[in-house]
């Protein structure tokens, strides 16, 4: 699919261990996963009409870019995070604004990501 410039086309996110990290992201959020043919250090992923990848030689941060993922049920998303080997780091919280609400967490992989609902 052609693309605008400046949009946003293909994110990849620190993974150095691939297969937990796609172990995670299909359990917790059903994204599609699969490891890229002859290179062990690198999975694509898809999320709807974003896709990216999981990246070995990526550095996981928990201080930086922020990706938000929209969740109907912040609560319900943080427990199969836990489940899942996750970590809740800010809990739901109100945007101010009625903007809606956010959470954040960790990953297994111990990145930084974002959880957002209206309700």
């Amino acid at each position: 699919m052609p693309r605008k410039p400046s949009e946003i086309c293909h994110v990849n996110i620190p993974a150095p261990d691939q297969a937990k990290a796609r172990a995670f992201y299909t359990k917790v959020f059903g994204w599609k996963c699969s490891p890229m043919r002859g290179v062990a250090e690198y999975s694509f992923w898809s999320a709807g009409k974003m896709a990216g990848g999981f990246d070995s030689h990526a550095k996981p941060a928990r201080n930086g870019v922020t990706l938000y993922l929209a969740v109907a049920d912040i609560p319900a998303t943080l427990r199969k995070i836990e489940q899942a080997g996750g970590k809740t780091v800010r809990p739901k919280t109100a945007i101010p604004g009625n903007m809606g609400f956010l959470a954040t967490f960790l990953d297994p992989c111990g990145n930084a990501m974002g959880l957002w609902s209206r309700a």
